[in-house]
Parts: C-alpha cells; sequence; structure tokens
C-alpha cells in the first residue's frame, strides 16, 4: 500500500487549481469570456424558475408596463400572508415564498439594504422579528447581469 509520503507535491499547484504556466502567461480574453460566461451559467443552476420569476420581478418592480409581467405571474408574484391563525398549508405556502427571496440574496443576486434610523446613523433592529429592519429588496448588478444573459431584461 502506498502512503501519501509518496507523493511528491508542487507548492505553486496546491493551494490553487490554476496551472502554473496560465498564472505566469496569463488569462486570454477568450478564456475570461468563458470562465464568466460559465459562472453565470452556475448561478442560473443553482435557482429554479420562480426564484427568476422573482429575480425579474424585483429588478424594477414599479415600472408601469410591468401590468403584463405581473398578471401572467399572479399565481407566483402575490404576496402570501401568514398570520397567527393561519393554516398549515398558508404558513408552508408564506415559508417557501419568503425563502425564494432569502435564496437569491444569499447567491448575491439581491440586496436588502439595512434600514438606517436618521437620527443615530445606526442600523434600526427589529425586536418582533430578531433581525435588523431592511429597505425594499433590489436586484444587484449580479442580478442584472444575469438577467441581462438570459434576455428578460433588455440591454440598456
Amino acid at each position: 500500500m502506498i502512503g501519501c509520503r509518496g507523493i511528491k507535491r508542487n507548492p505553486v499547484y496546491t493551494k490553487s487549481r490554476t496551472p502554473p504556466n496560465l498564472l505566469a502567461s496569463g488569462i486570454t480574453e477568450t478564456h475570461v469570456s468563458f470562465v464568466e460566461s460559465r459562472h453565470l451559467l452556475r448561478l442560473l443552476s443553482q435557482i429554479n424558475d420562480i426564484e427568476i420569476i422573482w429575480l425579474r420581478f424585483y429588478n424594477d418592480p414599479f415600472m408601469a408596463n410591468e401590468n403584463e409581467f405581473r398578471s401572467r405571474h399572479a399565481n407566483i408574484l402575490s404576496p402570501i400572508i401568514a398570520t397567527i391563525g393561519s393554516d398549515l398549508e398558508t404558513l408552508d405556502q408564506a415559508a417557501l415564498q419568503e425563502n425564494y427571496t432569502e435564496h437569491l440574496v444569499s447567491l448575491g443576486l439581491l440586496t436588502r439594504p439595512l434600514q438606517i434610523d436618521p437620527s443615530t446613523g445606526q442600523p434600526v433592529f427589529d425586536h418582533f422579528k430578531k433581525d435588523w429592519k431592511t429597505q425594499s429588496t433590489q436586484t444587484t448588478r449580479l442580478g442584472k447581469l444575469l438577467l441581462r444573459h438570459i434576455g428578460l431584461v433588455e440591454t440598456q
């Protein structure tokens, strides 16, 4: 049986998966474009159709010409409000709907800026939710790039 002691390690290749000659010679523009496209496709593979609809919605939720989009996806975009007296199905649906947005935030496709108290300049804490209060949800630059990449928004 051959142990790990017999394996000679290359110190440059050990820490990263980038071959040493790539570091020395640089990366071509074609390779950069390929890697960026592959990154966007990896992000796309991590989200489902419903999350894509939410991402598109948050891109510009108040545009006047978005009525067709909202009506076409009303079954997804209608807020599900869970209260203390809600039945189990409503609680489950509300949890799923909230998780779609949370997942997009965790991937860096959406952001929720913290609400700042103007008198103190400090973030505001929500004691009911036991979390920081946030402003409205917004699409990040990466989220906008992904939407353009899949053709759901116009190139500006």
